[in-house]
């Protein structure tokens, strides 16, 4: 990571796992700084704000835990947990539990980290009231396991990712990132990689504007990365992986609980395509299925591309399928099923929509499910 391209194939030794030298290279990193990493993502009372903070500015703060444990459980983001654990009990970060971390530690963390980004968009008093919190806990005995573990099969680029720590939180397949260089398919290319990493907490706000996204997240959960501690060299590693891989069409789908009528249980789904309008990628040739759980009775079912009830290949059971030539950037389409009753929780609809990638080497696919609300990519 400073300024040395790392080659794990070449530096792997037979006898040693992927695993055992990720987390080799890890700790070697980890030497590095004196403080603990602490990956923490922004919360809402933090909107658009940055904070220019220094050592020194945790002086005489009193934390609350409560307010911290309300902030790790419920206001800050699975970014913190992803790399933290859920307990702060460690994983692919160390442990923050029971540590003694003082306030002064967590700033200096987040400010001057040895891997992770900086985190600017929180508070001397956020960084306060995290302490007190984990200060309250009891210490880890066994640390947690990676969120995800490295496939045995990748490639350089993404072992250079989930080496750093991207994978943790951005998907085994480094998907949001893929989704979101999709969004401006036309656009995307290093120059914009590097922005959204190097001066994330800048521009994504304009990039959020830009795509025009009905479900905007309230605030900015990743950090912002130093080209001291992240090169670009490094950096155009993982781009080149992402785009041999191929660059994901930004589809999103939302499928509330049924509205219960005369006519039975009508549940609607609708697809969305969070593209920009004419640069982002596209979904064509897209299949819709619902997979009707057993004994469901299906009244009726509309929109567009609508081809019947047929057997679903992967599960066997009868399937609601539409059929749609594309899904564009800034697209909403609507689909309606009614069901004679509502599906219980037990035995609820499921299902998928799959489509061959514009961009990738691979078909995409979103799966289903009842309750699902569109995903927010960045």
């Amino acid at each position: 990571m400073f300024g040395i391209r790392i080659n794990m194939a070449e530096t792997r030794s037979q006898d040693r796992s992927v695993e055992t030298d990720i987390n080799g290279l890890r700790q070697a990193l980890c030497a590095l700084t004196a403080v603990v990493g602490l990956a923490f993502a922004a919360v809402p009372g933090a909107v658009r704000a940055q904070y220019e903070l220094a050592p020194g500015d945790g002086a005489g703060l009193v934390g609350d835990p409560e307010a911290g444990k309300v902030f790790w459980e419920t206001l800050a983001t699975s970014s913190c947990k992803n790399c933290h654990g859920i307990q702060g009990q460690g994983g692919f970060a160390p442990p923050l539990a029971g540590r003694g971390l003082t306030t002064e530690d967590f700033i200096r963390a987040i400010t001057q980290p040895a891997i992770m980004p900086t985190f600017p968009q929180y508070t001397a008093q956020h960084m306060a009231d995290f302490a007190a919190h984990f200060a309250r806990m009891p210490p880890v005995t066994t640390p947690g396991s990676w969120r995800y573990p490295m496939p045995p099969d990748a490639g350089q680029g993404l072992m250079v990712a989930f080496a750093i720590g991207c994978a943790q939180c951005h998907g085994p397949e480094l998907e949001t990132p893929r989704h979101n260089a999709g969004a401006v398919f036309a656009d995307a290319d290093f120059e914009w990689f590097k922005k959204h990493v190097y001066q994330h907490n800048a521009v994504v706000w304009d990039y959020w504007e830009e795509l025009e996204l009905a479900n905007m997240a309230p605030y900015v959960r990743m950090g912002t990365y130093s080209p001291d501690r992240l090169p670009e060299t490094v950096l155009a590693q993982i781009w080149e992986w992402m785009t041999e891989e191929g660059l994901l069409t930004p589809v999103t789908a939302s499928l509330p609980q049924p509205e219960l009528t005369d006519d039975g249980a009508v549940y609607t789904l609708t697809l969305i395509n969070q593209g920009l309008r004419d640069k982002g990628l596209v979904a064509e040739d897209a299949t819709v299925r619902l997979v009707l759980p057993e004994g469901a009775e299906v009244v009726g079912a509309s929109g567009a591309g609508y081809r019947g009830i047929k057997p679903d290949p992967e599960s066997g059971n009868d399937a609601v399928v539409w059929q749609l030539e594309r899904i564009a950037p800034h697209d909403r389409i609507s689909l309606q099923l009614t069901l004679a009753a509502a599906a219980t929780k037990e035995n609820n609809l499921s299902g998928y929509v799959a489509w061959p990638g514009q961009d990738t080497k691979h078909p995409e696919r979103l799966n289903l499910r009842v309750g699902q609300r569109p995903r927010s990519f960045p």
